[in-house]
């Protein structure tokens, strides 16, 4: 492993310097205009050669500037605070394009300091002025997802023979959803015990659950049980979006190579239906 040299390391902090400033002074107006009360500067300098983050926080919206070193560019995020999320969980849910954000798009600069400079002028003035034009309503009103149609949901050829455990499944659905009562959110994901699980338990959400045996009056044989849970949690699934529950999806496996039977077939379903799901990660 090489270390960098005290210059190097110099170097990459008063290039921070430099652009923590400017981006600290493009933004200020959300605080000078009282747009916001709270303008908190969080930085992330873990890996301050790899690249670096730094955010403006306040009570309703993050703004975050990440420079990443080895691709070259800076890019900036914005997205509304989730209340119940941390504020890195906050920028990870957020699947906002900044660029389709303003009315001239933003892209992406370089990491040269006179770019990323322009980059922050050109950005900042462009949300100054929506402030100014449809007030702090108006932009966060842009701040949320956009709803996208739902297509009626596809029953798949693959499972159309089990079509008693996807219509079980949407079944399912309703009753959780009628015992719920809380927050509106659903989990997907391809580990069920180790993030689906545990990341709806700390929301209150809902997962999807199953006995290993029967499901929900559908018996099923060994040979039979992966065909016929894969059509109950289709069904499952579809219930969900029929509902009109915001879905996170937690992602695949660390490292893995495939997305599995399951959490593959609950992507298809939100994609067969171009149903928006959060990424949280």
């Amino acid at each position: 492993m090489t270390l960098m040299s005290d210059e190097d390391l110099q170097k990459y902090y008063i290039k921070y310097g430099e652009i923590r400033d400017v981006f600290v002074a493009s933004f200020m107006f959300l605080k000078i205009h009282d747009y916001f009360t709270q303008f908190t500067v969080r930085e992330d300098l873990d890996s301050v050669a790899m690249g670096y983050r730094v955010m403006i926080i306040t009570e309703k919206m993050i703004v975050s500037l990440s420079v990443y070193t080895p691709e070259g560019c800076a890019r900036i995020r914005i997205c509304k605070k989730h209340s119940r999320f941390s504020t890195d969980w906050s920028l990870f849910s957020s699947s906002f394009s900044t660029a389709s954000f303003f009315a001239d798009p933003i892209l992406d600069s370089s990491t040269d300091v006179d770019d990323v400079k322009e980059y922050l002028q050109k950005a900042s003035a462009w949300l100054f002025v929506m402030f100014k034009s449809i007030g702090i309503d108006g932009v966060m009103a842009k701040l949320e997802p956009k709803q996208q149609k739902l297509w009626p949901a596809p029953l798949s050829g693959d499972f159309a023979k089990n079509d008693q455990a996807y219509e079980e499944g949407l079944s399912y659905a309703a009753t959780q959803i009628k015992e719920h009562g809380k927050n509106r959110v659903a989990v997907i994901g391809q580990d069920q015990l180790n993030m689906v699980i545990p990341y709806a338990l700390a929301l209150d959400g809902l997962s999807f659950k199953f006995s290993s045996k029967t499901t929900h009056g559908v018996q099923f044989t060994d040979s039979e049980k992966d065909s016929v849970l894969l059509s109950f949690n289709k069904g499952w699934l579809n219930g969900i979006m029929n509902a009109g529950y915001e879905i996170h999806d937690v992602g695949g496996l660390a490292g893995g190579d495939t997305l599995g039977p399951w959490y593959g077939s609950e992507l298809q379903e939100v994609s067969n239906r171009r149903y928006p799901t959060v990424k949280v990660r």
